[in-house]
């Protein structure tokens, strides 16, 4: 398991605070950043990258959705019990 995953579980068991937890996250190296099949085909034709995918829940507010690495992606509609949806990503680092 990597130290951002770690990050969270501790700070879920209260064994970090919140600022320990956020030194942690932000000090993790490669993010998994969504993003759409169109970006992912024009990054490949570009080699770069022109948008990247937000999230936006019924009430209008927009997410940003970082994943540590697949199996968070994965894990992450497993345990919202909704089917997993195929993802394009972009790793940032």
């Amino acid at each position: 398991m990597n130290d951002a995953k770690n990050a969270i579980l501790e700070w879920q068991d209260k064994q970090i605070s919140n600022p320990q937890m956020m030194r942690r996250l932000i000090g993790y190296d490669t993010w998994n950043v969504p993003i759409s099949e169109s970006a992912a085909a024009e990054m490949i034709a570009d080699v770069c990258v022109s948008r990247i995918q937000f999230n936006q829940a019924e009430d209008g507010t927009k997410t940003l959705l970082l994943y540590t690495d697949n199996q968070s992606y994965l894990e992450g509609f497993i345990s919202a019990g909704v089917p997993i949806a195929p993802q394009h990503f972009v790793a940032l680092q």
